[in-house]
């Protein structure tokens, strides 16, 4: 993780500020209370949010009462990612908290709440750490930044309070958090262990029991098995008897039904023969119509006949007249066809003197349009040949500077060339000004008359022979000089050229297609007035043909006119003779229905007769077929004392048989019930059995489980933390005693921390208490302390991208000469970029970026150096 810039807007002290960092060390320095420590609170909040601040502490004050809104903005990059993170804090009606909160990740902005801000920048950051929004950020506090008043304060903690804030900072406190853990399960498996055991008891006596309980089913089973086939055998006789009682009692129903049937059947005879009698009357009238209809008949018929023959005379004339009519129409017809195609052709002559005049306009216009393109072409031909001969001139003018610009040098980009050039100028031209100054020197010398180095006396030919040598090489460099500038003006010629080339020949592509775009407009304009002149002439050639078509008008009008008068005579004649046959064949139409309402008269007389002889039939059959039924049912009736006796001995039997039945039904079903019982316990025993041999494997297995704690996982986590503390704690011994000694300069005092993380310092192998130290070896030991403390939470901690440290006011106490070493102890963190908050200027000696924090009228700012 590194830094790369922040914005602060209404953040304490600060109104608006924007800070860039870069790699190496920055230093902030200011009076105390200047709003140094706000920055460094802001890039915190920035990340984590408030945690235990609030948002009052953070927010601008100007006139007693705290501002609306303010923000913070951090961009810093982590594992080469760029990331831009934005905190806001607003003031509603004296309540202050967080309100926008957002993260831009791969160029994309995402709104989240502070919650989700704060874990997705631990997921980003890799620290592994429970997201709890009213905290800090044990990891950021220990291995990137620890406030001022927090730096000390280490030292002087409990064993207890050190050992769980180192045990913190290295998330350690998570195998503390797993023993605890570990107790509380072993416990909870043990009180279920002895609970399901106790469960568990009654086990051998329930299967005991179950076994007897089958034994008792299986009688029991045995015995309905037997009850129920005597059952079935006896529902088998109780049906035969019902099939046989129900057959007997049928049989005297009838005889019952038959008796009651005597008086009906007389009756009925008695009915039927009334009946024969009333039909035979019926029959005999019938015959009488019937004759009467047949003389009818042919009285019709003959006057039919008579009729029919003067029809058929009138329909010869009716067809003859109707023919001729038919002529006459269609005479008529094409006539007045003839003249609506006149009268038509009549207005269509103005349209087609209409269409010529306006293809005759159309072809003026492509004329006039064809001769305006000829000259728009024949000028941009001139100008294509123009500036193709401008092109072929500027070619060979090219060629030949490229030809001047010889050697390698025209494997480059002209642009480069210029540039080297120039650079190259440049350089001579600060050779020509060495050449000078040493000439002036060398004339110095020879005024002096003694060169200054040996005391030697300077001869005078040696002087000019010297500023002739410089002489000639300024010469040579200013003939190199002007080779380079004749150079440089062809390279500007030939760019010049070859630009003025590129807009001729884009000149050239634009004339060529508007050439080629006229010549297709021309052609095509040359034949669309050929096509035009095609028209004209169709259109004329259809003038004369209608012209003389007109001229026929008076002649078809006095045709149509005599052709009209012939037509309404035949028409007349026609409707006279339509009438007459009109009335005919009324006539005939009536004769035909009455014929046909005689024969269906007949017809239905004839049928009524044999319908009446065929129902005197079936009378004296039915008559016949009463007397046989009778005499069937009296000899039936004779049979009923018989079946009487009969009925009453199946009774008898039926009701002994359904007995039987009942008494083997009820025994079978207090059977059925005690085996349903007995099913029911057999049920609640199983499942009692199987619960409680259930609760045994749960009881062995939570023995099991609360074994494997005890004896095996306990002891490995103990043993793990064991060893990592005992590696954290050599890592961080060494580097504790390192850094001091480089701060310390004095060989009767070293340091050590104790199994407790305790720092001690010795003098002369006597331990010394702290409190006793100077000031600015106390700061000595906690800055030591805090820097290997830092090394260990990054080496040891999940996110190996931390890359930045913090450290607030460090050198409290410090003189000039630890000041320099802290150099040393920087370098050795092997961290790119570091940032010093501190109100001691001895610090900018350190420092690869100053900056000075000023605080006036209420308002911090920062300025560079």
């Amino acid at each position: 993780m590194k830094l790369k810039s922040l914005e602060l807007k209404n953040i304490r002290s600060y109104k608006y500020e924007k800070l860039e960092f870069n790699d190496g060390v920055t230093l902030f320095e200011g009076d105390i209370g200047s709003g140094k420590s706000t920055i460094l609170l802001a890039i915190e909040f920035a990340l984590f949010g408030l945690g235990n601040y609030t948002g009052s502490g953070l927010l601008r004050i100007e006139n007693g009462v705290h501002v609306r809104e303010g923000h913070v903005k951090l961009e810093f990059e982590s594992n080469g990612k760029p990331y831009i993170v934005y905190r806001s804090l607003k003031n509603e009606n004296g309540r202050i908290g967080q309100d926008k909160c957002w993260i831009v990740e791969d160029g994309k902005k995402q709104l989240l709440s502070p919650t989700e801000l704060k874990k997705k920048i631990l997921k980003i950051l890799n620290f592994n750490e429970p997201v709890n929004p009213r905290s800090k950020s044990v990891i950021y506090r220990y291995a990137v930044f620890t406030p001022q008043e927090e730096m000390k304060s280490i030292l002087t903690k409990s064993d207890d309070e050190r050992l769980n804030t180192i045990r913190k900072a290295l998330r350690l406190d998570e195998y503390k958090n797993a023993r605890d853990n570990c107790k509380l399960l072993k416990n909870l498996l043990n009180t279920r262990y002895i609970e399901y055991k106790s469960k568990v008891e009654g086990l051998d006596e329930l299967k005991n029991k179950y076994k007897k309980k089958m034994e008792e089913l299986s009688t029991i089973t045995s015995k309905i098995k037997e009850l129920e086939k005597d059952r079935e055998k006896l529902k088998n006789e109780v049906k035969e008897l019902e099939k046989r009682k129900e057959k007997i009692e049928e049989k005297y129903r009838e005889i019952l039904n038959l008796e009651e049937k005597i008086p009906e059947i007389e009756e009925r005879m008695r009915e039927e023969k009334e009946r024969l009698e009333k039909v035979k009357k019926e029959k005999n009238k019938i015959k009488n119509s019937l004759e009467k209809l047949k003389r009818e008949f042919e009285a019709s018929k003959e006057e039919l006949s008579t009729i029919t023959s003067k029809i058929k005379e009138l329909e010869k004339d009716r067809e003859k007249l109707k023919n001729e009519v038919k002529e006459l129409e269609k005479r008529k017809e094409k006539i007045e066809e003839k003249y609506r195609e006149i009268k038509y052709r009549e207005k269509e002559i103005p349209e087609i003197k209409k269409q010529i005049t306006e293809e005759k306009e159309r072809k003026e216009s492509l004329i006039k349009e064809n001769k305006n393109l000829s000259g728009k072409l024949k000028e941009q031909k001139q100008e294509y040949q123009k500036k193709n001969e401008e092109l072929k001139i500027i070619e060979e003018e090219i060629s030949d500077l490229r030809a001047r610009i010889h050697g390698k040098i025209m494997e480059k980009n002209l642009e480069d060339i210029e540039k080297d050039l120039e650079k190259f100028e440049e350089e001579l031209n600060k050779k020509i000004g060495r050449i000078e100054n040493n000439i002036k020197n060398i004339k110095s010398l020879k005024e002096k008359g003694v060169c200054p180095t040996c005391e030697r006396p300077i001869e005078e030919y040696e002087v000019d022979n010297k500023v002739e040598k410089y002489l000639e090489e300024k010469n040579r460099v200013k003939n190199k000089i002007e080779k380079v500038r004749e150079k440089i003006e062809m390279i500007r010629k030939l760019k010049d050229k070859n630009r003025k080339y590129n807009e001729i020949k884009n000149e050239l592509t634009r004339l060529k297609e508007y050439i080629n775009e006229n010549e297709k407009k021309y052609a095509e304009n040359e034949k669309e007035i050929k096509k035009i002149d095609v028209n004209i002439h169709k259109l004329k050639e259809k003038l004369k043909k209608e012209k003389k078509k007109i001229a026929e008008k008076e002649k078809v009008k006095e045709k149509f006119e005599k052709i009209n008068k012939k037509y309404e005579k035949i028409s007349k004649d026609l409707e006279n003779v339509s009438n007459k046959l009109s009335k005919y064949e009324e006539r005939k139409d009536n004769l035909k229905a009455n014929i046909s309402r005689i024969k269906s008269d007949e017809k239905e007389k004839e049928s009524d007769l044999k319908e009446r002889k065929i129902e005197i039939e079936n009378i004296k059959n039915k008559i016949n077929q009463l007397k046989l039924r009778k005499r069937k049912i009296e000899k039936k009736i004779k049979e009923k004392p018989k079946v009487e006796e009969k009925v009453k001995r199946i009774e008898k039997e039926f009701e002994e048989k359904e007995d039987m039945l009942k008494k083997v039904e009820k025994e079978l079903s207090s059977c059925k019930s005690s085996e349903r019982h007995l099913k029911e316990n057999i049920r609640e025993i199983k499942e009692e059995i199987k619960k409680k041999e259930e609760f045994k494997e749960l009881s062995e297995k939570y023995k099991e489980y609360k074994e494997w704690i005890e004896d095996y996982f306990m002891p490995s986590i103990e043993e793990i933390e064991e060893h990592i503390l005992m590696n954290i704690y050599e890592n961080f011994n060494e580097k504790f005693k390192e850094w001091f000694n480089k701060l310390i300069d004095d060989p009767e005092k070293s340091v050590r921390i104790n199994e407790k993380f305790k720092p001690v310092v010795e003098q002369d192998g006597y331990e010394q208490d702290i409190e006793y130290l100077s000031g600015g070896e106390r700061t000595s030991v906690a800055l030591a302390y805090r820097l290997a403390l830092n090394k260990v939470v990054r080496d040891f901690s999940e996110s190996g991208d931390i890359d930045v440290l913090i450290l607030d006011e460090p050198t409290d106490g410090f003189s000039r000469e630890q000041i320099n070493k802290l150099r040393d102890v920087l370098d050795d963190l092997e961290c790119s970029q570091i940032i010093l908050v501190s109100h001691e200027r001895e610090l900018e000696a350190l420092a690869d970026y100053v900056y000075r924090v000023e605080k006036s009228a209420g308002i911090s700012e920062i300025k560079e150096g």
